[in-house]
């Protein structure tokens, strides 16, 4: 029986595909036995690995659509199966130039050794200076990194991984895996005096992955003048979950942390005292949608701070939180607040 590895974030949309099979249906069939979420040693050559984007995680993408089009799912996949026999002579028809489902067999002919082959040659240059190394923890995230951009799940338990690197490489306890280096040490290095250096704890602050993506960005530009070594989102995300056990509140926001390179609470406090003040100069129009204010700030912020713009998530939630709630009717600020 073929073995379909899955994301774990995956796992509702799966469950609901189940649930409405089995409303059709009544347990005459299941659509969920082949699916794996966590990796379990299972033979290479039967397992085929579906890549899922983390939108999967978020119902309200498709819980509407599985449940009226069903049926339609269930049409599609049985006219399929009667035309080409299975799913995997099916990717083999249609894999040529795509590169997608070529990676749903990814597994099909490899061995382990054949992957961490792959994965060195890829990821490690090996070196003379028995003086550089890399550690079993950085070593890991780099791996991560190699699963991450060829969009494949943890095929390999961490001792098994270990043990066949260093098959390659010479390994002890205090230094690492020696005589070797990376291109994404440097990642590593800049990231981590980047987040001593500024950022801290704050039960009132939150920051958005893209927003530390751009502070960095411009930090590591402004310090070491290295355009080449600018981090991605995914990139960032993989850091500090392996690095800090920092997870993601739906893979955006980081909550309880403030930036001492953007105070976001102060600049926003200005452009509101800006705001109110502009206001009282047309009481007519002192009433104001939530929606309106924050163009508003948008418009403000630009010319005032350099283009650093809050999400209008963030700010509406910074508004309820610092304007009273008697000045906020159906997500218009009262004329009371901008006079007071």
């Amino acid at each position: 029986m073929d073995i379909h590895l899955i994301d774990l974030h995956a796992k509702d949309f799966i469950i609901a595909l189940e649930e409405n099979v089995f409303h059709h249906f009544k347990h005459s069939y299941h659509t969920n036995t082949t699916f794996k979420y966590n990796w379990h040693e299972h033979p290479y050559d039967k397992c085929h690995i579906l890549h899922f984007t983390k939108s999967s995680s978020s119902s309200s993408c498709w819980k509407s659509f599985i449940k009226y089009h069903i049926l339609d799912i269930l049409a599609v996949a049985v006219h399929y199966s009667n035309r080409y026999g299975s799913s995997e002579e099916y990717i083999l028809s249609k894999s040529n130039g795509n590169s997608k489902l070529k990676r749903v067999l990814f597994l099909k002919d490899k061995t382990k050794e054949g992957i961490i082959e792959e994965f060195l040659a890829q990821k490690i240059i090996s070196v003379d200076d028995k003086t550089l190394s890399i550690g079993w923890n950085e070593m890991y995230y780099i791996w991560k990194i190699y699963l991450s951009e060829n969009e494949l799940p943890l095929i390999l338990f961490k001792n098994t991984l270990k043990e066949l690197i260093h098959k390659q490489f010479a390994f002890d306890d205090t230094n690492g895996f020696l005589g070797i280096t990376s291109p994404h040490l440097l990642f590593i290095t800049n990231l981590k005096e980047f987040w001593s250096k500024n950022l801290v704890g704050s039960a009132t602050d939150e920051f958005e992955i893209s927003e530390l993506c751009d502070i960095y960005n411009t930090w590591l530009e402004e310090k070491h003048g290295n355009k080449n070594e600018l981090i991605s989102e995914k990139n960032m995300e993989t850091l500090l979950d392996h690095f800090y056990s920092i997870k993601t509140r739906d893979s955006k926001t980081i909550e309880n942390i403030k930036c001492l390179l953007w105070d976001k609470q102060l600049e926003m406090k200005t452009i509101i005292d800006d705001i109110k003040l502009s206001y009282n100069f047309y009481p007519e129009m002192n009433e104001k949608s939530i929606q309106c204010v924050y163009m508003d700030y948008c418009s403000k912020a630009k010319a005032k701070f350099n283009y650093k713009t809050v999400s209008k998530k963030y700010f509406e939630k910074y508004i309820n939180q610092v304007i009273p709630d008697k000045y906020i009717k159906k997500k218009r600020i009262l004329n009371d607040y901008w006079i007071n």
